[in-house]
C-alpha cells in the first residue's frame, strides 16, 4: 500500500495489547503445538521401488531414515505373504520400529464400465485391505482404475460407483 497510511485506532491498540501479555504469561511460543506432532511423515514404498529391496527390509529402511509412517503397496505385501513371510511378524516389526502402516496402495478395477468386472474389482479390493489389516494398514488407497474405460464418466458416476 505505496503511500497510504493506516490509522489505528485505540480498540486495536488495546486488544493486540491484551493478546501480547496473554500469550507472555501463557509462557507459550506463538504456534507452538505443545508437544503434539502436527504431521506424520510416511515413505511410500514406490519413491524406492527401483532398489528391489525385499518388505522387511523395506520397513527397515524406513525407520533408519526416519519416517513416522510406510505406505506400502498392495503387490509388496502380497508378494512378501505369497513367498511364505509372515505378516504377524511382519507387523510385529513394524511396531517395534515405532512405524504405522498409514495406508496402502492398491489397484483393483472397481471403476470400469463392465458390471461383472466392477464385481471382480470389488472383490479384488476386499482382499487387498483384508491382507494390509493383517499388517496393521487401517487405510487403502482407491485408485480409479477403470476410469478411462468408462466412455462417459462423470463425478456422480464415480460417487455411486465408490
Amino acid at each position: 500500500m505505496c503511500g497510504m497510511r493506516r490509522v489505528i485506532n485505540r480498540r486495536e491498540v488495546l486488544g493486540a495489547g491484551i493478546v501480547a501479555a496473554a500469550m507472555l504469561a501463557s509462557g507459550e511460543r506463538p504456534g507452538a503445538t505443545r508437544g503434539k506432532v502436527m504431521f506424520r511423515y510416511c515413505l511410500n514404498t514406490s519413491t524406492i521401488s527401483g532398489q528391489k529391496l525385499p518388505l522387511p527390509q523395506l520397513v527397515e529402511t524406513v525407520a533408519k531414515a526416519g519416517y513416522q509412517g510406510i505406505e506400502p503397496w498392495v503387490r509388496e505385501v502380497s508378494a512378501y505373504a505369497s513367498g511364505g513371510g509372515s505378516l504377524d511378524d511382519l507387523r510385529k516389526r513394524i511396531a517395534d520400529l515405532g512405524l504405522t502402516v498409514e495406508n496402502a496402495i492398491g489397484f483393483a478395477k472397481w471403476l470400469v464400465a463392465d458390471e461383472a468386472e466392477r464385481r471382480r474389482g470389488f472383490d479384488a479390493f476386499r482382499r487387498d485391505m483384508e491382507l494390509v489389516a493383517r499388517i496393521g494398514c487401517k487405510r487403502i488407497a482407491a485408485s480409479p482404475v477403470g476410469v478411462n474405460e468408462v466412455p462417459t464418466y462423470s463425478v456422480q458416476l464415480g460417487a455411486e460407483r465408490y
